[in-house]
């Protein structure tokens, strides 16, 4: 990921529409997330016999399509096609869970 991507910060459908304008430009952008998403960001991302403390994952679309699951997130789901076409790369970290989005040559 970039070292100084665009930071947002996370207000729920309000944020999709200017993180779908940065997807647009291939703008490297880091998603702030709220600190109470964390405990189930790692329910919804970890795997099934694990209890991890921290998430540090790197994918594509499909680490955000499962992070939608999570009630308060949903609304992330109005990205997964963008991120798929753009071929996004997605990293996922949390505690101070955040989720970076960057793009090949950025």
């Amino acid at each position: 990921m970039p070292a100084h991507p665009t930071i947002l910060v996370w207000e729920g459908k309000e944020t999709i529409r200017e993180t779908l304008q940065l997807i647009d430009q291939r703008t490297p952008l880091e998603l702030q997330l709220p600190p109470d998403t964390h405990f189930a960001l790692c329910s919804h991302l970890a795997p099934a016999d694990s209890r991890p403390e921290s998430l540090d994952l790197d994918g594509g679309h499909e680490l955000v399509e499962q992070a939608a699951q999570v009630g308060v997130l949903a609304a992330l789901a109005e990205l997964i096609v963008p991120l798929r076409e753009a071929n996004a790369m997605v990293h996922i970290v949390s505690p101070s869970p955040a989720i970076q989005i960057g793009f090949p040559g950025n």
